[in-house]
């Protein structure tokens, strides 16, 4: 949330003119969607993480399978 307000800030923008671009839901994602910036969720373009992020991702698949069992997010289906 600091580093988005940080640049909402810095470039005089509003939330809604903006949108975040990430592959970590707890971070990118959950970030950008609490300053209500629209957030978009893409694939990782690596197979390697840090160790934070190795621990962000076991919470992350745990989330993700709750959303997809009450069919409110699938992993994999995109929307426009």
């Amino acid at each position: 949330k600091d580093k988005y307000e940080k640049i909402l800030n810095e470039y005089k923008l509003k939330p809604e003119e903006i949108s975040a671009i990430g592959d970590q839901l707890l971070t990118d994602i959950y970030g950008a969607n609490r300053m209500g910036i629209r957030s978009i969720l893409v694939n990782p373009i690596s197979n390697v993480d840090f160790f934070a992020t190795h621990f962000n991702r076991f919470f992350e698949n745990i989330i993700m399978k709750i959303l997809n069992k009450k069919e409110l997010f699938t992993r994999g289906k995109y929307f426009e």
